[in-house]
């Protein structure tokens, strides 16, 4: 008798509400057809029997509506059948994608964005923003990486850097707006995305070598974020074509054979520009004719050594 309650209190427990996503139904019925009892898959998805039997019904609607969809069996976060407003927009970009895939060409979000706008205008259909969010949900696309690699740190080291350099503001008493930061980064401007939007069930796309057309940028300012120095770019060509006609650049720029940073341009660029900009800066707050400044520099030449 007391067993009879007890199930019947369970029962009687409202059950949250759960919406599986294609995907997991996919999972459910694969699991019931490998010999999962029914009421162990109801309690996996926290799913009533109801639930259960109407999934059951819908398989072979599932399973089509997959195959027709050719993203194979990941479908991302999708729960629902239905088709987006645009329909026949969906259609025409998903298979741009496809070829564009199979041509081996890298996709980014912003590729897919452009050409949905062109899309949009052919097929006279309005563009909204967040479009390509929900496009990739409702399509199971992912980001995938081409070609990459781990980058190491010594984090001992910059663990004992940082120590001895806030115990070096500390004793001088320095301010974040006498405090800088420089560090290069190189633009690969003739570089192709990373990472290309594929269907979920695609295999990684193969790469292909990348174009080694680079500048390299060295960016520097103060802990306060109230000043930025001028940017210097580093190129492979002094009189570059690209230049001609140019009477001024909004930046420093300089060469060397590979585009890289090196020691006689980093030593340059610190006595001429960086040491004047940053006193003057300094200068124009109030701050000493003579005060203090540091600056840190990542991932330069160990030989470099620089004072004023």
């Amino acid at each position: 008798m007391a067993q009879a309650h007890k199930d019947s209190a369970s029962r009687d427990l409202k059950r949250k509400h759960c919406t599986l996503s294609i995907k997991d139904k996919l999972e459910l019925l694969r699991k019931l057809d490998s010999g999962v009892p029914v009421q162990s898959l109801c309690d996996m998805y926290n799913i009533g029997s109801s639930t259960f039997y109407d999934l059951k019904k819908e398989k072979g609607t599932l399973v089509q509506f997959v195959a027709d969809s050719g993203l194979g069996k990941e479908m991302g976060g999708r729960k629902t059948l239905k088709d987006g407003k645009s329909t026949e927009l969906d259609k025409v970009l998903i298979t741009w994608l496809k070829v564009r895939v199979r041509e081996g060409v890298e996709i980014s979000g912003n590729m897919v964005k452009e050409q949905a706008r062109i899309f949009h205008k052919e097929l006279g259909l309005p563009y909204h923003t967040g479009w390509l969010r929900r496009f990739k949900e409702r399509h199971g696309l992912k980001l995938r990486a081409v070609c990459g690699e781990k980058l190491s740190a010594d984090n001992e080291a910059a663990a004992a850097f940082v120590d001895e350099f806030t115990k070096l503001v500390s004793d001088e008493q320095l301010s974040p707006e006498q405090v800088y930061n420089a560090d290069e980064t190189a633009l690969f401007w003739k570089s192709t995305p990373r990472r290309t939007l594929t269907t979920a069930d695609a295999e990684s796309p193969a790469g292909h070598k990348a174009s080694k057309e680079r500048v390299t940028v060295l960016c520097c300012s103060n802990a306060a974020g109230t000043h930025w120095c001028t940017l210097l770019v580093i190129g492979k060509h002094l009189h570059s074509r690209a230049f001609r006609g140019m009477v001024h650049l909004p930046v420093i720029y300089r060469a060397s054979r590979n585009g890289w940073m090196i020691t006689e341009i980093t030593s340059e660029w610190f006595e001429r520009h960086f040491v004047p900009e940053a006193r003057a800066h300094c200068n124009s707050i109030g701050l000493d004719k003579d005060c203090k400044i540091v600056l840190t520099l990542d991932n330069f030449q160990r030989t470099l050594s620089l004072s004023w």
